[in-house]
């Protein structure tokens, strides 16, 4: 996977350059469908620069190889380090459930509203059982493992 998105990354940022000069040179041109083939030619490279932030967010995802848990009582943050442009997710703890161990990612998880957040993938059973004790014991003190209707 980290070779399939290292590929697109450096496609889309090839596309990405190369579309802007083009464009430059294209709106410079003074030829009557400049402006018409410009426009539609940044309007390209935009939905190109939404599908590269979300591809960015997903190279970043399997680069990462540690994550960072910052936990307070109104914000669960997520960080993964990749040098200074890692990806940062924040969730409120009002919609955060209590953490559960995944073992088909051998990973933690914890459902954000509706949605599975996975964290601390291939870490091992043991260390994973213990951060699953600690941040369930320590910020869901009333949480009990039979009251869960998933």
């Amino acid at each position: 996977m980290f070779v399939l998105f290292s590929l697109l990354m450096a496609i889309s940022i090839y596309m990405l350059l190369r579309g802007t000069s083009f464009a430059w040179e294209i709106g410079k041109s003074g030829e009557r469908f400049a402006f018409a083939f410009t426009s539609m030619l940044i309007f390209l490279l935009l939905i190109l620069y939404w599908f590269m932030r979300h591809l960015w967010r997903l190279w970043q995802f399997y680069t990462a190889n540690r994550e960072i848990l910052f936990i307070n009582e109104a914000t669960l943050i997520v960080r993964r380090p990749l040098s200074i442009f890692g990806i940062t997710d924040a969730y409120d703890m009002r919609q955060v459930k209590p953490l559960f161990y995944e073992p088909k990612h051998n990973g933690a998880g914890f459902y954000y509203g509706s949605q599975p957040i996975l964290i601390g993938l291939n870490l091992g059973e043991a260390i994973l059982n213990e951060l699953i004790e600690y941040v369930n014991g320590r910020f869901f003190p009333n949480y009990d493992d039979y009251d869960e209707d998933e």
